[in-house]
């Protein structure tokens, strides 16, 4: 959706003042259409973030005394009149820099540069920025948090629903170990809370307070720090005012965990990729979540897989876009740092919160087809490593003498062109001899019993594939992440009080 707003003719510039009597030429056209017109590309947001800022600001500058009781009613009714009409009441002119400076001339314009000059008093663009990116930043905090909470209920759902759901394990993509459906579930679960812990703890970093840092270096009147942080919802004032203005480390940071979670994404959609294939045959998707061919009848197309794997990309090249327009820059307030290094972040947030809903219908979606599952785990060999373990335990071989054993029989019955199904305690006897030098009696049912891949799976209780153990944990990782919801809740309703009581205030200072 498209949430700029009509900038004016390139024409009309010719003769628009500069902020600043520092400069009397207007912008050029190409500095104006190439660098400052990316500025404007979200000005609803931008608007939305200032007015909070503009109130915190001019509330404090009340309590202060910094700036009179006259023009702080008459700034306060302004903002409220202007926050009212509308974003699109703004006049917005991209040889004016940002939205800022843009908001700044339309209040002038309204109550005079007398009145509307002083709400700059006492405070930076560059602080504003910085707050305003912070505030930003908390907000795709909690909606990643809460759009992956919902991905990861419905996940745990399945998993408990496909705790016994036996099927072969893979490593090297080839048949390794019987598993469960669920266990596998339980398995993403894990790996998606590590991400949404991972982000939960950038909350604490990013929910700091830069304003009162003036460019850089603080600024010389009487300000409350605390107050304006407080009206605006964090939790603390960053001490050092340069930190407070040059570091953009939290935006790094969550793009950081974001880079991981999409990582796992596109792995998880490459699993689903091959088990659905018609070779494999494990899973089969609903038609409401495919797409089909122009020329080929029979296609049905894992699109969902496809975008989740080639956006996953995308999201990634998000950390090390903003690390390399960062990295040449000082430790203070300069374009590539401040703005440049920014400029993918809101859609590396958009593309990982599109990417836990698409896994959430996934999850929600995916049909596995448990018999045949079953079969292949009986049929492909995977079971084998129970047989060597019973060889230890009951013949007293060492490991290594009944891997070796084992590996004959598979041999063998793959040279007969049988399945693990048709292995016999005879072969075992037979391997054993050609092996070790002497045959290996072992029991036709404990055979049988050690390639049964629901004992394997049951034989594994210890972080293992065993169903009643897998429901266990799943368990306690709904209680966790029901706990997690419970954290964020608050979180999000401490900023929504702050913003009310900032709202409510500056209205009360508008009515004197």
């Amino acid at each position: 959706m498209d949430t700029s707003i009509p900038l004016q003719n390139q024409s009309s510039r010719a003769s628009t003042p500069r902020a600043s009597g520092r400069l009397v030429q207007s912008a050029l056209d190409e500095v104006c259409s190439i660098i400052y017109s990316q500025r404007f590309v979200d000005v609803p947001a931008a608007l939305d973030h200032l007015h909070q800022l503009n109130a915190a600001h001019l509330l404090m500058l009340h309590t202060t005394g910094i700036i009179d009781e006259t023009a702080a009613r008459a700034l306060a009714a302004e903002l409220l009149a202007i926050r009212e009409s509308g974003s699109s009441s703004i006049p917005m002119d991209a040889s004016k820099e940002d939205v800022y400076f843009n908001f700044e001339a339309h209040l002038i314009a309204r109550v005079g540069e007398l009145v509307g000059g002083k709400l700059h008093t006492a405070r930076s663009r560059n602080e504003m920025m910085a707050t305003a990116e912070r505030l930003a930043a908390r907000e795709s905090l909690l909606q990643l948090i809460d759009t992956m909470l919902g991905m990861l209920d419905t996940l745990l759902e399945q998993a408990q629903r496909h705790a016994s759901t036996v099927m072969p394990g893979y490593t090297h993509l080839q048949p390794a170990q019987p598993m469960t459906y669920g266990f596998y579930l339980h398995a993403l679960a894990s790996a998606f809370l590590r991400d949404i812990d991972r982000l939960m703890a950038c909350y604490p970093r990013v929910n700091q307070c830069p304003m009162g840092g003036g460019a850089f270096a603080g600024v010389t009147f009487p300000i409350d720090r605390q107050a304006t942080a407080k009206l605006l919802g964090f939790d603390l004032v960053m001490n050092n005012t340069l930190d407070a203005i040059a570091s953009r480390d939290f935006s790094l940071e969550i793009l950081a965990a974001l880079h991981i979670f999409s990582l796992t994404s596109s792995r998880v959609a490459q699993d689903y990729y091959i088990w659905g294939s018609q070779e494999f045959g494990f899973f089969d998707f609903p038609d409401s979540i495919a797409s089909t061919s122009s020329i080929m009848p029979q296609k049905k197309n894992p699109v969902v897989l496809e975008y989740l794997k080639g956006r996953a990309g995308h999201a990634m090249g998000a950390l090390f876009n903003a690390s390399a327009a960062i990295k040449g820059s000082g430790f203070s307030h300069a374009g590539d740092a401040n703005r440049e290094s920014l400029t993918g972040f809101k859609a590396c947030v958009k593309e990982c919160v599109d990417a836990a809903q698409l896994l959430r219908l996934i999850f929600e979606h995916a049909a596995p087809k448990a018999v045949f599952m079953r079969q292949r785990a009986e049929e492909n060999f995977c079971c084998v490593t129970d047989v060597a373990d019973l060889l230890v335990r009951d013949a007293g071989l060492s490991f290594r003498q009944a891997h070796h054993v084992v590996g004959q029989v598979v041999r063998k019955a793959i040279e007969r062109g049988l399945t693990a199904t048709g292995i016999t305690s005879d072969m075992v006897m037979q391997a054993g001899l050609e092996v070790l030098g002497h045959p290996l009696i072992i029991k036709g049912s404990s055979l049988e019993e050690a390639l049964n891949p629901d004992n394997c799976v049951r034989a594994r209780p210890q972080g293992g594939p065993d169903p009643d153990t897998t429901r266990a944990s799943i368990a306690s990782l709904q209680q966790r992440t029901h706990q997690l919801k419970q954290e964020t809740i608050a979180w999000a309703c401490k900023l929504d009080k702050a913003n009310s009581a900032a709202e409510h205030r500056l209205r009360q200072l508008a009515s004197v």
